[in-house]
């Protein structure tokens, strides 16, 4: 709920902010968001990774070794959203790690290990309303990381030239047909 309540928040700042950090663009705002909350979820995987180790099963092995690693992806991950390197690449990459988040936290809602975890609400109905939010935060990162395309751009990629009743295609739209 955390990383929700991060997105928001910030994507609603990134947004509102001068044009100096990306101008009004919702993708561009969303990204910067998921970025954001990536590096904060990734930083916490090493500020407290008791509480990230509790969603695996006894049963499975370098559990820490897990924990850190995911945290270095996020961390990474997140640098990327922030610069735009690669991002629509990034964006399917991170979707695909959010599905795999997603079976940790189904482990967690299905055995019980999610309640009572440091900063979550301490119910056992808890871990269930986290699962639709995990296809929120998938959407979230291939919708913000599409390409940006105009529709002119968009219209001449595919050839489509625009017609209106009053312009005549052969005259560049410059003169207006007698009604």
């Amino acid at each position: 709920m955390q990383f929700f309540v991060m997105l928001v928040v910030v994507g609603f700042i990134a947004w509102f902010l001068p044009a100096r950090i990306g101008g009004r663009s919702l993708r561009r705002a969303m990204r910067h968001a998921l970025g954001i909350a990536f590096i904060v979820t990734g930083v916490s995987h090493f500020v407290m990774p008791g509480s990230f180790a509790d969603y695996f099963p006894s049963w499975a092995p370098f559990v820490e070794t897990i924990v850190a690693v995911s945290g270095v992806v996020e961390i990474i991950g997140g640098l990327a959203l922030l610069t735009g390197w690669r991002s629509s690449q990034i964006g399917i990459a991170l979707a695909g790690y959010l599905l795999m988040i997603f079976l940790a936290n189904v482990y967690a809602a299905v055995s019980g290990a999610g309640a009572g975890l440091p900063g979550l609400i301490d119910t056992p109905w808890y871990p269930w309303v986290r699962l639709p939010f995990q296809a929120l935060f998938i959407w979230w990162a291939l919708y913000s990381t599409r390409p940006e395309v105009s529709g002119r751009a968009l219209r001449e990629r595919l050839g489509v030239v625009p017609t209106f009743p009053f312009f005549r295609p052969d005259s560049g739209g410059d003169d207006l047909r007698a009604a």
